[in-house]
């Protein structure tokens, strides 16, 4: 599956396949102002006493800055500060209506909806996946992204990035579940212990399974090719 870009030479799916040193590369700034800001932030203003609403509106400066300088630079909105942003929104909404007792599981509703919109996306012509597998693979520069916007025409990367898309909306549903249970079961003290682990181990199976799944894909359309 070799692409020549209008204009440009020919490139190989193996260029735009995810590795855990792209995604440093390519999302450690937006994981940093998108993820890690927020909750800093948060942790600061809940210690200082300022209300669960109020705090996690605040800790929404920093992706909605984070998408007014990656659209004012690549044109192109950073999909993981609109996750964030919608992730913000519900614990808002969630803090609301039911109280205090939903810091425990504050996490769960996240990643579910995170899982739920993995598998909306399937409905739509193109996954939540293949944007932020755009974004991990090339940093959203001009070049590469087209190019990796331009393998959409072909069945088998639509199919690699529907499967992709479904396996992260199936992991992270179930992964909300597990999150559930232990946070209405568990002593808090465990919980905040547990949750973490859960958080962690779910994502480094779904980013290793991910690589070698597309790795696998680049590999078997270059043979084609």
């Amino acid at each position: 599956m070799t692409v020549v870009p209008e204009g440009g030479q020919a490139r190989s799916p193996l260029e735009i396949v995810p590795s855990f040193r792209l995604i440093g590369q390519n999302l450690g700034g937006s994981l940093l102002l998108n993820g890690a800001a927020p909750f800093v932030a948060y942790q600061v203003l809940s210690a200082r006493g300022v209300p669960v609403v109020r705090a996690l509106a605040l800790t929404s400066v920093f992706p909605i800055a984070g998408l007014l300088v990656g659209f004012v630079h690549n044109r192109r909105a950073d999909a993981i500060g609109v996750i964030s942003l919608v992730l913000i929104a519900v614990g808002i909404a969630g803090s609301m209506n039911f109280g205090p007792r939903f810091y425990l599981v504050r996490v769960s509703f996240g990643t579910s909806v995170f899982g739920l919109l993995c598998l909306a996306s399937l409905l739509y012509r193109r996954p939540l996946m293949f944007y932020l597998g755009r974004q991990v693979a090339t940093g959203n520069e001009p070049t590469r992204a087209a190019y990796y916007d331009s393998l959409w025409q072909h069945l088998r990367f639509r199919h690699v990035q529907r499967v992709v898309t479904a396996t992260w909306g199936i992991g992270y549903v179930l992964e909300a579940g597990v999150r559930l249970l232990v946070a209405v079961t568990l002593p808090i003290g465990v919980v905040l212990l547990v949750e973490p682990i859960i958080g962690y181990a779910v994502l480094g199976l779904l980013m290793l399974w991910t690589i070698r799944y597309t790795r696998g894909a680049a590999l078997d359309a270059a043979a084609v090719a």
